[in-house]
């Protein structure tokens, strides 16, 4: 319909907004002016997943993340702690004490693939990634 306006999407990818006066798109609109429409397409799950065996190869998926954003992939002891600090200030990790085992650029889908070799002292830890733009953490895998 030519009476729409520009579409508009969040940052984030989340929010969807554009302006129309057709009146076929809300029953009832029979009033001919413009309308104002936002759409929440939900927040993307965030998970992570891993293949492989420990020790030995192994390839860690994230998916869900923020588009073209860093991601942070931390591991420790199962347990749970929360962050006293800036950023992310208040986000639970399901690792005690975690340490910070890298940080990756999401691509422009919001996914990452890190491959690495997990020696034996790593097998039998949590690991769980943090989308570093929304401060968001996935689930826990144990290698």
């Amino acid at each position: 319909d030519s009476s729409n306006g520009p579409g508009s999407l969040s940052s984030d990818g989340r929010f969807i907004g554009f302006t129309s006066a057709a009146n076929n798109l809300v029953g009832g609109d029979t009033n001919a002016s413009l309308d104002v429409f936002l759409r929440d397409g939900g927040a993307a799950v965030l998970s992570l997943s891993f293949t492989g065996t420990c020790p030995g190869n192994v390839v860690l998926t994230v998916t869900g993340a923020s588009p073209d954003r860093l991601v942070a992939i931390v591991y420790g002891r199962p347990g749970s702690f929360v962050k006293p600090t800036p950023p992310c200030t208040g986000i639970v990790l399901g690792a005690l004490s975690p340490r910070l085992a890298g940080t990756v650029m999401s691509d422009g889908l919001g996914s990452v693939t890190w491959v690495s070799f997990a020696p034996p002292i790593l097998c039998g830890l949590t690991f769980q990634a943090v989308d570093s733009y929304t401060c968001h953490a996935t689930n826990t895998i144990v290698l």
